[in-house]
């Protein structure tokens, strides 16, 4: 999946950024209606993303998911 945030300074931008991207990997083995998450890769780490409006800062970072059924755990 792709993350983008977007904020005021590129400092905010990152740190939310990051704060996701920790929160997912979080994810790695807890059970969901149905599927457990087997892994959680992150592709790319928060970096800076062009973005039209010079006002505001988009960082953004990419993130792999791995779910499975819970009846394969």
């Amino acid at each position: 999946m792709d993350i983008d945030v977007y904020a005021g300074t590129y400092a905010a931008a990152r740190t939310l950024a990051l704060a996701i991207t920790e929160a997912l990997k979080k994810w790695r083995g807890d059970a969901e209606p149905g599927a457990i998450v087997t892994d959680v890769r992150i592709d790319s780490l928060p970096g800076q993303r062009p973005y039209a409006n010079p006002a505001v800062r988009r960082i953004g970072a990419t993130v792999t998911v791995t779910l499975h059924p819970a009846s394969h755990a």
